[in-house]
């Protein structure tokens, strides 16, 4: 298989410089969402769409799918895709707190790409992981890595809803602005040796997502899945077992049916406020080389043109709209 090598792995030690609009504690309590800034900038990377590997075939059985999933008798699906499933994957860690700002002005426009891609489809489930090997905020049965995060009282919801949204919860605008709120108000005192590919693999378990077990009825076998995932730090996963993470991946979900979008960080970027510089207690400052993950991609079975980075060193906002190329791959 294909490893990530030393290469890649971040310079430390070299001077730090704060971002100038972030300081203090991490925050424990909710937070405010500041307005969306009219000045974009970002970098993303995508592939080549004609590495995708759908078929026509797969493409007719899907649009017929779509036809046949409709109530009305109108088709319903965004393009071949009738029914999505999505997962977000947040780092709740302390050292997000300097990527805040620009995470909280993203989300807007991170949102409203997936209302528009979900508004048409058949039925959609949202879920949301973060960190934490055992999610403080969850029920004590359901504090292991990969139990969604339940329902927030503050946010619209309670721990006996579903740990996932869906099109039963209203319709996808409705879903984003209670997600949004989870999303600021679950604060940043996660675990600072962030589990995220653990917690990743963990809500995708068919197990986890039987009937009576804490993620019930969220993954679905037959709809297409969405991941988004968003940290400044190296996943611990050692380089020698990153193969039986892509062999449990593969094994849950259909690779070639997964789009996956991740802001982390960039290599290339070699601006001081992003170079990684440990604290000595397991955080940092900057964003460190996501190696661990590199490795689980290119072994994943995920097509190249499912794939899309954005650079989490942005002082103002993330250009997420070229990386939804990902997405649209997997529904082409």
């Amino acid at each position: 298989g294909q490893f990530c090598n030393a290469q890649d792995e971040c310079e430390a030690g070299e001077p730090q410089m704060p971002l100038p609009t972030m300081s203090g504690p991490p925050p424990t309590g909710p937070m405010t969402m500041p307005t969306d800034p009219t000045e974009t900038s970002g970098t993303v990377t995508t592939l080549d769409p004609s590495t995708s590997t759908t078929s026509a075939d797969e493409s007719s059985s899907s649009t017929t799918a779509a036809a046949d999933s409709s109530s009305s008798g109108d088709a319903c699906g965004y393009q071949n895709c009738t029914d999505l499933d999505i997962l977000l994957v947040v780092d709740n860690s302390e050292s997000m707190f300097q990527w805040l700002g620009p995470l909280a002005n993203s989300l807007g426009a991170l949102f409203d790409l997936f209302i528009e891609r979900l508004d048409p489809v058949c039925s959609f489930h949202i879920g949301l992981a973060n960190s934490e090997q055992m999610p403080a905020s969850n029920t004590a049965e359901c504090q292991y890595p990969g139990a969604l995060l339940q329902r927030f009282g503050d946010c619209d919801g309670s721990q006996d809803d579903p740990a996932y949204f869906s099109n039963e919860d209203g319709t996808p605008a409705d879903v984003f602005t209670d997600l949004q709120c989870m999303i600021l108000m679950q604060g940043l005192n996660g675990d600072s040796d962030e589990r995220m590919l653990d917690a990743m693999l963990g809500a995708l378990d068919p197990a986890n997502s039987a009937e009576g077990q804490c993620n019930a009825g969220f993954r679905r076998p037959d709809a297409d899945l969405i991941i988004l995932y968003v940290s400044d730090e190296n996943d611990p996963t050692p380089m020698d077992e990153q193969d039986t993470v892509a062999d449990l991946f593969i094994e849950y979900v259909d690779p070639t049916r997964t789009a996956f979008i991740a802001a982390v960080g960039d290599p290339a970027n070699k601006d001081p406020a992003c170079i990684w510089t440990p604290d000595g207690e397991g955080e940092g400052s900057g964003a460190e080389t996501p190696t661990a993950l590199s490795g689980f991609l290119a072994l994943s079975g995920i097509p190249l043109a499912q794939q899309a980075r954005v650079d989490i060193c942005e002082d103002t906002i993330y250009e997420f709209e070229t990386a939804f190329g990902s997405f649209d791959a997997v529904c082409e």
